[in-house]
C-alpha cells in the first residue's frame, strides 16, 4: 500500500521524500476546493516534483455550474499536460471533458461523496475504460465493503485509493456563509478560517473554511484509519491518503479521533424509531386517512384503497397516532358535495359522522368484525 498526500509548495516535498512517498496532489486554487497554489505558478511546481522523482497529480475537484464549468476548462491550457500523467476529478462533467479532450490524461475519479454501491463503481470503470486509473472510494463504506469494492477493483487493474487520515467534509454551500459580501476580487485572493458551533446541541469546534468556491464545514474530530492499515493493505487498498493541508487544527484537536463508518454503519437503526407504527400502512382491508376533523360534527376521510367499498352501517377501525384505536359505525355519509350517500366506492374523499378523541391523519381500517 503506497503513501498519496498533498502539497502547497516547493518546500513540501523534501517532507514527502523522508515519507518515500512516490506521488503528490498539486491543487490549484482556481481548480481546487481548498488548494493554494495559483494556476500561473503550478508548472513550476510540477517540474520541482519530477525532479525529485514524485508524480505530480493535477487536482480538478470543485463542483461546477455549467458557467464556471466554461471558464474553467479554458485555465487547463495554462497547465502543462506533457509533465503530468494524471488527474483528479470529481464532478463527472469534468470527468467526461478529460474523456473526450484528454485521451492520454489518466483520470482519478474521487466517489468520496456518493456512490457507496458497487454497480455505480461497475459502470464507471466499464465507461472510462483504461483510460480510468484509480478510483477514490468513500469514507462512508464500511470494512466489508471496502474489502469486496477494493478486491473487484484490483481485477479490473484499477488503482484503489482511502482517506485515512484528515478532516472531514461535513457540509458545503456554494454560498460564501462567511465572507458575506466579499467581491469577486478579495475572494479569490482570501479565504476566511473559523470555528463554529450549534446554537441547537452542545456540538461545537467545526472547522469552517470559505473561500472562492463557496463554504465548507468539517467535523469536530480528526479522522483517522491509521490504527487499521494492516487491514487496508491485506484487503488490496493501493493508495492511503494523508490529508495534513490544515496542520494547525490538527495539532489543535489531535486527541479527538473519529473512524467513520470502517468498523460499521449505523446511520439507519434509527429509521424504524422516526416512523409511529401506527401510521405504517397495512394493505389488510386499509381504507384511508383522516384528513380533517370539525369538533363535534363531521370526520372528513380520504380513502385510498381504489377497491374499497364504504356504506352506512360498515364498522370502521380508526389508528390514531395516540395509539388509542377506536372501533365505530359510519352512521352517516355524504361526498363532497355535501350530498347523501349510501354507499362510496374508489378513490375519493367522503364526510362522516363525528368520533371523539379522531385527529389528522389516523389510518382508518374496515374491521374484520
Amino acid at each position: 500500500m503506497k503513501l498519496t498526500t498533498y502539497i502547497n509548495s516547493i518546500n513540501d516535498i523534501p517532507e514527502l521524500i523522508q515519507k518515500n512517498c512516490t506521488e503528490a496532489i498539486l491543487g490549484a486554487k482556481e481548480l481546487s476546493r481548498y488548494g493554494l497554489i495559483p494556476i500561473v505558478e503550478i508548472n513550476t511546481l510540477i517540474n520541482a516534483c519530477l525532479q525529485a522523482n514524485i508524480k505530480p497529480i493535477i487536482e480538478w475537484d470543485i463542483l461546477m455550474t455549467e458557467d464556471v464549468f466554461k471558464e474553467k476548462i479554458k485555465l487547463l491550457t495554462l497547465i502543462d499536460w506533457t509533465q503530468v500523467t494524471a488527474i483528479r476529478v470529481q464532478d463527472l462533467g469534468a470527468a467526461e471533458f478529460i474523456f473526450q479532450n484528454y485521451p492520454k490524461l489518466k483520470i482519478q475519479l474521487n466517489l468520496e461523496t456518493g456512490n457507496h454501491n458497487l454497480e455505480s463503481i461497475k459502470g464507471y470503470v466499464d465507461y472510462f475504460k483504461v483510460q480510468l486509473e484509480r478510483i477514490i472510494l468513500s469514507v462512508e463504506l464500511t470494512k466489508v465493503q471496502l474489502k469486496e469494492y477494493c478486491a473487484y477493483l484490483q481485477m479490473q487493474k484499477v488503482e484503489s485509493e482511502l482517506l485515512v487520515f484528515g478532516k472531514l467534509l461535513l457540509y458545503y454551500s456554494p454560498r460564501h456563509l462567511l465572507a458575506g459580501s466579499f467581491t469577486n476580487q478579495s475572494i479569490e485572493s482570501n479565504a476566511i478560517y473559523a470555528k463554529g458551533r450549534s446554537e441547537e446541541s452542545p456540538h461545537k469546534g467545526f472547522f469552517i473554511i470559505d473561500n472562492e468556491h463557496g463554504t465548507f464545514m468539517f467535523h469536530p474530530k480528526t479522522f483517522s484509519l491509521q490504527e487499521f492499515e494492516n487491514e487496508l493493505a491485506e484487503m488490496g487498498l493501493t493508495y492511503k491518503r494523508e490529508d495534513l493541508r490544515f496542520k494547525d487544527v490538527h495539532e489543535q484537536d489531535n486527541s479527538e479521533i473519529i473512524r467513520g463508518f470502517y468498523l460499521s454503519n449505523k446511520t439507519d437503526v434509527l429509521f424504524p424509531k422516526l416512523k409511529n407504527k401506527n401510521l405504517v400502512r397495512n394493505d389488510y382491508n386499509y381504507v384511508g386517512e383522516v384528513v380533517d376533523v370539525l369538533k363535534d360534527k363531521s370526520i372528513a376521510i380520504k380513502i385510498k384503497n381504489r377497491k374499497m367499498e364504504l356504506k352506512v352501517g360498515d364498522d370502521l377501525v380508526l389508528k390514531c397516532p395516540e395509539k388509542n384505536d377506536q372501533k365505530f359505525k359510519i352512521t352517516w355519509m355524504k361526498d363532497v358535495d355535501l350530498q347523501e350517500r349510501t354507499v362510496i366506492q374508489g378513490e375519493q374523499i367522503f364526510i362522516m359522522n363525528f368520533m371523539k378523541k379522531v385527529v389528522p391523519r389516523s389510518q382508518i381500517y374496515l374491521s374484520s368484525l
